[in-house]
């Protein structure tokens, strides 16, 4: 099983796009944790009416604390085998989950990092982030080129092992998780 956590504020324009790309994968085998960190727009509807929907979806409200303190509460709450992240304005092409997990069982590995891309509104892509193969200790810069948690797959037992959280109230809150994982994660 994967925990995606995901996390939204005022995410009413997107988290239905994100949610259902989620709950398309085809790993079905999943939890998706929405953390909504103090909406005041109509996500918490949106959100409410896309768990009734899917029993593989909790939906979990607390006031702003930032997306920090969301992931935190997030990262309490999985049970899976594998963790990752995704905020309201991401999505997943189908294969995503399944292509993560698998080469996490294949390899063996405790962290895996993908490529990305970064697309506009219309879907169309303005950039795309794509490492190759990583080889660690001779290309580490790609862990700093792709330091967005929503690019990485976790073995979720290492949150609680090295007791990481996201450090509250602070921008790029990601590249500390990266840098540390990437140095004690096979």
């Amino acid at each position: 099983m994967i925990s995606v956590v995901m996390t939204t504020y005022n995410g009413e324009k997107y988290i239905k796009h994100c949610i259902h790309s989620v709950m398309g994968q085809t790993l079905s085998d999943i939890e998706i944790l929405v953390i909504n960190d103090g909406s005041s727009d109509g996500t918490k509807q949106i959100l409410e009416h896309l768990a009734s929907e899917d029993q593989r979806i909790h939906v979990f409200h607390q006031k702003n604390q930032g997306v920090s303190a969301a992931r935190n509460f997030g990262i309490t709450l999985a049970k899976g085998k594998y963790l990752t992240f995704l905020d309201a304005d991401d999505y997943l092409g189908p294969e995503y989950l399944k292509i993560l997990v698998d080469t996490a069982e294949r390899t063996g590995s405790e962290l895996i990092i993908c490529g990305l891309k970064k697309v506009d509104e219309a879907g169309n892509i303005q950039e795309t982030l794509i490492p190759g193969k990583y080889v660690r200790f001779r290309k580490e810069e790609w862990v700093a080129r792709i330091s967005c948690v929503a690019a990485h797959l976790y073995d979720r037992i290492l949150w609680d092992k090295y007791a990481v959280r996201f450090g509250l109230g602070v921008r790029g809150e990601d590249m500390p998780v990266s840098l540390f994982f990437s140095a004690v994660c096979d």
